[in-house]
């Protein structure tokens, strides 16, 4: 199921965080939410609201997965996450990898050199080390794909990435929007009134931040949940708290928000994607279920 974001809709809005990065992690996550930029008026009225009541309007508090230790930001978890999934018209869309996959544009680890630097010659990005220019690669694919299916003719396009290896600083992440421009063009001829993007603002702002904060707090709780359940002999183990719930959420699709979550790993045959679909040991007894006609 895939959300409507082309009727009176003017721009695509698209909010990407990455996880799995410290050592101690088995896999990479990609993390996108793309919405109806047009539409998130009651959203963010009502997050204003709920931050208020929650105690992290003033000073403000990021809603972020490594927060999720602070009592206030434990607390608004849940009523966010719901607001989210009937508020936004959009898509929560995370990719999972294994990181024993070097590439997944090249097979080889001598061509995989030499082919990530003619790549980034060609495009004017030779100072990127070859695991940033893959992980750049991914994302600005990922990226591309999304807007492509989603979109359509003369909207706006908004990317906001967080601050990371791919936007170190202003003009990283200007040559990364630059190349998303390029690889956009490839896989659609759409032409669009407007692409660009940003990073978050040194000055906090709800509006963007509390978007962002849903692919953070999503890719984070997978990641985490893959990494736990790898390490574990059977299927008990442990999932960092607020994980659960999460991942709970991440069970039905929401009224207006929708949630795919795909897995790529290497098996006897090669590299294989795969859909996962989260599933509860036992059924929701408080959920509400509402027909949605198409």
């Amino acid at each position: 199921m895939l959300p409507n974001l082309q009727d009176r809709n003017e721009t695509i809005a698209i909010f990407s965080d990455y996880g799995g990065e410290h050592s101690a992690s088995k896999y990479n996550t990609y993390s996108f939410l793309i919405v109806a930029y047009s539409q998130l008026q009651r959203f963010q009225d009502k997050m204003l609201e709920l931050r208020r009541q929650f105690g992290l309007d003033s000073p403000f508090k990021e809603i972020a997965y490594k927060r999720l230790d602070h009592g206030p930001t434990r607390r608004i978890l849940e009523p966010y996450l719901v607001m989210a999934q009937n508020l936004i018209n959009g898509l929560v869309l995370t990719v999972v990898v294994e990181k024993d996959i070097e590439s997944l544009f090249v097979e080889g680890k001598l061509s995989h050199s030499q082919v990530m630097s003619d790549a980034l010659a060609q495009i004017g990005m030779s100072y990127l080390k070859p695991a940033v220019a893959e992980k750049l690669f991914r994302v600005i694919h990922y990226l591309s794909f999304l807007v492509t299916l989603l979109s359509k003719e003369d909207q706006k396009v908004f990317w906001m990435t967080d601050h990371d290896s791919i936007a170190a600083n202003p003009e990283r992440f200007a040559d990364a929007l630059s190349y998303f421009c390029r690889v956009l063009g490839h896989y659609s001829d759409k032409r669009y009134a407007l692409v660009g993007g940003a990073v978050p603002f040194e000055e906090k702002d709800s509006s963007f931040l509390d978007l962002l904060s849903i692919p953070d707090l999503v890719g984070g709780a997978i990641e985490n949940y893959f990494t736990s359940k790898s390490r574990s002999l059977d299927d008990q183990f442990l999932v960092k708290s607020g994980s659960d719930v999460i991942l709970k959420w991440l069970v039905h699709q929401g009224v207006g928000l929708k949630k795919h979550t795909m897995m790529i790993c290497r098996d006897d045959v090669g590299v294989r994607a795969s859909t996962l679909k989260f599933d509860l040991m036992e059924p929701l007894t408080d959920a509400k279920f509402i027909p949605v006609y198409v």
